[in-house]
């Protein structure tokens, strides 16, 4: 998102689960280079699982 992404520094690193809340997500790298370009890369599907109560 333009919001998170203007916020990374450059040479700075966003690894964030992107998709659907209750469906497959897919793990993504999102880098700021020094020269401002950002460079996303996706890793691997993955299950984000909130983590809820106390511990």
């Amino acid at each position: 998102p333009p919001p998170l992404i203007k916020q990374l520094k450059p040479g700075g690193r966003m690894v964030i689960p992107v998709g659907s809340r209750f469906m497959t997500q897919q793990l993504l790298t999102v880098d700021k280079r020094a020269d401002n370009k950002v460079v996303s890369r996706q890793v691997m599907p993955v299950v984000f699982v909130p983590v809820t109560g106390r511990h």
